[in-house]
């Protein structure tokens, strides 16, 4: 334990820390003439150490007492440079407040805000490296430290999350966490070590204030104009598609895009003039009474000419005239595959989505609550307002190379006809080492009341969580502690719904006994 007086003025500071240093010989200390702030205080601590590892705590706040144990056991494991867990936040008397229960490392999710927070572990050399905590990052100094942490010279960090509350984090009257009137330098702090972030990894972006204190908004920039083609499939009905056509066109500010309408003979959308100023740009194909959804998206995604694919719910109108361009941000960053944007609801789905996304009814076996949890629940959990990589995107409102999904064959419309082919999609798409992103700063708002319902498919289901049974069991981006800890899930039952009966069984008794035999 290496302890630093940064300058106190209170007498008793200095005995009492040595009387403690006296008593254990694992305690270091060392008083600074003069306060040098806590970046510097930090930064003296860490000379002091020995350990191959460094273990941050802040002097008000609690470690759990296995907290280092966990941290050991995960280090043998998994030989991480970086280590992470969850934590609690308590009262000045040590009372629980609330639990923050984090996704595995999300790059995209801690460009818009400090997400991992505590507790903290990292290698001394890889500490050493980067130069320790910044004092030009006073108040945002640990957010500077984990972007320089992440990644450095481009080289990406192995970091690892242990899935456990070990740090408590005490709040007070004028702690960030809890009054986000304190700090105003802060704030700035953190904009200016995201600044210096998006320098080092060569991004071409702009850092923006977020909607709230200590949050940013990185906004991609678009060098060029690749070609773009909308796909959407009509629904059967005769209501007129034109009005929701020429408000999509007229609200989108992109120069080099095509609509590419599936119609069935019921909709009778071909049947429709287009005005002049569409007629070069919408194009109609027939809907084949046999064909699957996938199946027909694959076969009109083959016909369209754009470098880029955006699949789009039909009724869906986005709400800013650059979506396009920010979209493309994402995907022009070779680590992304597919990205997704937030669909604003309305009628009857809107009070659906009123009900926690992140909590899912697992008496609910129904396809569409599967797939719904599947694509929504990560974002819900991890902060809707921020950027952040997802398992998976929704099909109503994302985008994705031409190229790759050529690459992959499309959709697998013969496994998946009915809901799962778009999350099988990103799935596939990550295997190639490509990620998902979900952006809430492409937004889109439904002017359908209730979207038509899906389809049983209780053995399409079964199919995906045997194939991906996998990453169903430890999704990176959502944490199930939010069901077991807060909401009294049990791990057996939580296993069965997501993975499946035989699945959920076999997976819940080897958790148990792994967990079992590891404590």
């Amino acid at each position: 334990m290496c302890l630093v007086d940064d300058g106190s003025t209170a007498s008793h500071i200095q005995p009492l820390l040595a009387e403690f240093a006296a008593l254990d010989r694992r305690i270091k200390v060392k008083s600074l003439d003069s306060n040098q702030g806590i970046s510097e205080a930090t930064n003296r601590a860490a000379a002091l150490a020995t350990g191959e590892y460094l273990a941050f705590l802040d002097h008000d706040d609690e470690l759990t007492m296995d907290a280092l144990y966990q941290v050991a056991r995960a280090i043998n494991r998994h030989d991480p440079e970086v280590l992470y867990s969850d934590e609690e936040l308590i009262d000045e008397e040590g009372r629980l407040l609330d639990r923050f229960n984090k996704p595995d490392f999300n790059p995209e999710l801690l460009f818009c805000h400090n997400f991992i927070t505590h507790l903290l572990v990292c290698k001394r050399m890889l500490f050493e490296r980067v130069g320790g905590l910044d004092k030009g990052c006073a108040g945002a100094q640990d957010f500077d430290l984990l972007l320089k942490l992440s990644e450095t010279r481009n080289q990406r960090t192995k970091i690892y999350h242990i899935r456990r509350s070990l740090y408590k984090w005490r709040a007070t009257a004028t702690s960030t966490s809890v009054n986000h009137s304190q700090k105003d330098y802060a704030d700035a702090a953190g904009k200016l070590a995201l600044e210096a972030a998006v320098s080092v990894r060569s991004l071409d972006a702009e850092v923006r204030a977020g909607q709230w204190k200590y949050y940013y908004e990185l906004r991609r920039r678009v060098q060029g104009t690749p070609t773009v083609s909308i796909i959407s499939l009509l629904p059967d009905s005769k209501v007129s598609v034109l009005p929701w056509l020429e408000e999509l066109m007229g609200r989108t500010r992109y120069p080099s895009v095509t609509v590419h309408l599936i119609s069935s003979a019921f909709a009778g959308g071909n049947d429709e003039p287009l005005p002049d100023s569409l007629a070069d740009k919408v194009f109609f194909h027939e809907y084949e009474a046999d064909e699957s959804v996938p199946a027909a998206l694959n076969r009109v995604s083959l016909q369209a000419s754009g470098d880029y694919l955006i699949f789009l719910r039909p009724g869906l109108l986005p709400e800013e005239e650059e979506w396009i361009q920010t979209f493309l941000g994402y995907l022009l960053n070779s680590e992304y595959g597919v990205v997704g944007g937030l669909v604003k609801q309305t009628g009857e789905e809107s009070n659906k989505e009123s009900k926690d996304p992140a909590v899912p009814d697992i008496h609910d076996w129904s396809c569409a609550a599967f797939t719904s949890f599947l694509i929504h629940a990560s974002y819900h959990l991890n902060g809707i307002v921020c950027p952040q990589n997802v398992l998976a995107a929704s099909m109503d409102f994302s985008m994705v190379p031409r190229a790759l999904f050529e690459q992959v064959n499309g959709f697998d419309a013969d496994s998946f006809p009915e809901a799962l082919y778009g999350v099988d999609l990103c799935l596939r798409i990550r295997e190639l080492g490509l990620e998902s992103v979900f952006t809430p700063y492409c937004q889109a708002k439904s002017l359908q009341e209730n979207p038509p319902p899906a389809r049983s498919c209780k053995q399409e289901r079964t199919r995906f969580q045997e194939q991906w049974q996998q990453l169903l069991v430890h999704n990176p981006f959502y944490n199930e502690n939010r069901l077991l800890l807060e909401e009294g899930v049990s791990r057996e039952d939580w296993l069965h719904w997501i993975v499946g009966n035989r699945l959920g069984m076999e997976n819940g008794k080897r958790n148990d006994n792994k967990e079992k035999q590891d404590d």
